[in-house]
């Protein structure tokens, strides 16, 4: 079984926010395989289906951002699933837009809601896809940032249709095991 988690803060004052571009992820994938996140449990919002033999469970955790370790460690404890099974796809503020980084470990950066799931885990050692959402010339906090509004819509739903949506295939049709990649759109 393998959990893929999109981090993201429910509710509609945060649609359409950079800080949402894990769930932008998680809907991209559903809708390219008629599947609907309807299910709630251990503080998230999933699907569950099987994809390539493979059970797999798509999550949206409903803590909002910063306390997303809680709902990866309640879903890991509850399914039994090894720490290496899980991906957590989320937005990267240290990344420029268009780039796309999966890691099969490292540190939190400056994102909250990877500091939390480290904090719960207690180790960097799990595989995560950074979305970089950095526009060119900000100038302003970083919490303000990606709590704003998404400006490039059409270049995330490149990124969406062309980068993560294959990613997230190759990721189970490899059972978790993926090698260091870094993408950039053009």
């Amino acid at each position: 079984m393998l959990l893929i988690f999109g981090l993201g803060n429910k509710g509609k004052e945060y649609d359409n926010t950079y800080h949402n571009i894990g769930f932008k992820c998680l809907d991209s994938f559903l809708k390219k395989q008629n599947l609907v996140i309807n299910k709630n449990k251990c503080f998230g919002d999933f699907s569950e289906t099987n994809i390539f033999g493979e059970k797999v469970l798509f999550i949206k955790p409903t803590t909002f951002m910063n306390n997303s370790g809680e709902c990866v460690l309640a879903f890991i404890k509850k399914f039994k699933v090894s720490i290496d099974d899980i991906l957590i796809i989320y937005d990267d503020f240290d990344l420029p837009i268009k780039e796309v980084r999966f890691r099969n470990s490292g540190s939190s950066g400056t994102h909250n809601g990877m500091r939390d799931i480290v904090r719960a885990l207690k180790t960097e050692n799990f595989k995560r896809l950074r979305i970089g959402i950095k526009e060119n010339n900000v100038n302003v906090p970083i919490i303000n940032y990606v709590l704003s509004k998404i400006k490039s819509k059409q270049v995330f739903e490149d990124v969406f249709e062309n980068v993560t949506n294959e990613f997230i295939e190759n990721f189970i049709k490899n059972k978790g095991n993926v090698e260091n990649t870094s993408l950039k759109l053009v």
